[in-house]
């Protein structure tokens, strides 16, 4: 049985994949430490990168083989520190359809 955080109207799953964060053409690694059907957590290497709230970015797993090559659009919906992971990030929540920047 997975672990999964329980304070949110929908479950996220733990997770600790590596991944991308494509910002504007700017490729930020790090990785992503939950995931739900609507969003997920990213937490950079190094220092953060400038986001505001209602940017698009998107992620991208290099490390998972089922979703190697794929970019998921996602909205920056807020950015800080997460008492759960217990350090910085992003939490981005997944978009579908033609995205306005």
């Amino acid at each position: 049985m997975g672990s999964f955080t329980n304070s949110r109207r929908v479950q996220r799953r733990l997770t600790s994949w590596l991944a991308q964060c494509r910002i504007e053409g700017l490729v930020v690694a790090g990785a992503v430490l939950d995931i739900s059907a609507h969003g997920a957590f990213f937490s950079p290497e190094g220092s953060a990168p400038t986001l505001a709230v209602g940017q698009v970015v998107a992620i991208a797993f290099e490390s998972e083989p089922n979703l190697a090559g794929i970019d998921l659009p996602c909205r920056v919906r807020w950015i800080g520190y997460s008492s759960a992971h217990g350090r910085l990030g992003v939490g981005l929540e997944f978009v579908s359809g033609p995205i306005a920047a």
